[in-house]
């Protein structure tokens, strides 16, 4: 899989700030946009987070499904739909907290997630 990051990052304390630089999570996360990850944060259902893929960072969507009794965890791509269930959470480097986008007439375009 391609890495979906620029180089370098840079952080702050705990903080990653990292540019997404491919097109797999959009319409949420454009190529351009930056997110500040924090490696020690709660993932939880539906979380934007970091995981480690084949020696590359990926930004993915965190599933959790309880309905089985166990619980089950699984990565999704906004783009495509795709999941890829996961045996546990190891594969998670970090959690999205923060996305800056494109100006939006002059304005900063900033979200912050939970």
């Amino acid at each position: 899989m391609d890495n979906q990051f620029s180089g370098g990052c840079s952080t702050n304390d705990t903080l990653v700030a990292l540019q997404v630089i491919a097109d797999d999570m959009e319409p949420e996360f454009e190529p351009g946009n930056v997110v500040v990850v924090d490696p020690t944060g709660y993932a939880t259902h539906e979380s934007f987070v970091i995981a480690l893929y084949d020696d590359n960072h990926e930004l993915r969507q965190l599933l959790i499904d309880k309905t089985s009794g166990e619980q089950r965890y699984f990565l999704r791509t906004l783009k495509t739909g795709k999941l890829e269930e996961l045996d546990d959470l190891e594969r998670v480097k970090g959690v999205v907290v923060q996305r800056n986008g494109k100006r939006i007439n002059g304005k900063r375009n900033i979200k912050h997630y939970r």
